[in-house]
């Protein structure tokens, strides 16, 4: 619909090795590339951070990154349209 949101996460969410931690605090801003897809109890979508403008979240098709996992590192967005 227009709108350009970014992320507050865990950085975490973005390594393989890591995503599955729960983090205590926001510690990242990252701004969503394309719509979040769920499916399977499952979450994947991209996004621009650190230089790169379309990282795929989980890293690792292979390894999921769960609804709940995803909660567990996220802690708000901001959506404004240009």
């Amino acid at each position: 619909q227009g709108y350009r949101v970014c992320l507050f996460i865990g950085a975490e969410m973005l390594t393989s090795r890591e995503q599955t931690d729960d983090t205590t605090v926001g510690n990242h801003w990252v701004v969503q590339r394309s719509p979040m897809l769920r499916q399977n109890g499952n979450v994947s979508f991209n996004v621009f951070t650190w230089g790169e403008g379309d990282r795929a979240v989980p890293e690792n098709p292979g390894k999921p990154l769960s609804v709940s996992d995803f909660l567990e590192n996220f802690y708000g967005y901001v959506a404004a349209k240009p």
